[in-house]
């Protein structure tokens, strides 16, 4: 969905042609505007979207809205149901997490970039298990989901250490 608005107005958000591409990004980061509504039509709450992308605030993420909302271009944030991406979280999740002792035998070898990638990459899946657990909570999974749901819990649990170690930080 196309995320068009007239954002010169609002005091959440700043824009400069060298930074992130031109694109206009939350006041004091580098974290696109257009990142709170891609999150939103995905699943997630403001109060997910603060947690992953430190450095905004629920304010900024309220003044945007509202911008938005009272914007002569907005158009309305449709939420798509969880359905339509509880198969590919569940592909994406099982393979990240049943190749972490893969990743982290290899970790002392990779180099400054592709750890740094590593690291960017978490929030979105972040954004994957956050929405498999809602989709998960108002029993929306399948019988063959909630068996792959099952094993994707029991190798985070498995691996949790690892990886927060790999991103030097709590999942």
């Amino acid at each position: 969905m196309d995320h068009t608005f007239d954002w010169l107005y609002c005091p959440a958000v700043e824009w400069h042609p060298d930074r992130v591409s031109g694109a206009w990004v939350f006041r004091g980061t580098r974290v696109p505007v257009a990142a709170l509504f891609e999150n939103l039509e995905a699943g997630a709450s403001l109060t997910d979207i603060v947690e992953w992308f430190p450095g905004i605030t629920l304010d900024q993420l309220r003044t945007v809205l509202d911008h938005a909302e009272r914007n002569s271009m907005a158009q309305v944030v449709r939420m798509p149901k969880l359905e339509k991406f509880v198969t590919k979280d569940l592909e994406n999740l099982l393979a990240f997490w049943r190749t972490v002792p893969e990743m982290a035998a290899e970790w002392p070898e990779w180099d400054e970039m592709s750890r740094s990638d590593f690291v960017i990459q978490w929030p979105i899946e972040r954004a994957a298990l956050s929405r498999l657990k809602k989709a998960a909570k108002a029993g929306m999974l399948d019988e063959r989901q909630q068996r792959d749901w099952q094993e994707l819990q029991q190798l985070i649990e498995t691996h949790r250490a690892t990886v927060e170690q790999m991103l030097e930080g709590p999942i």
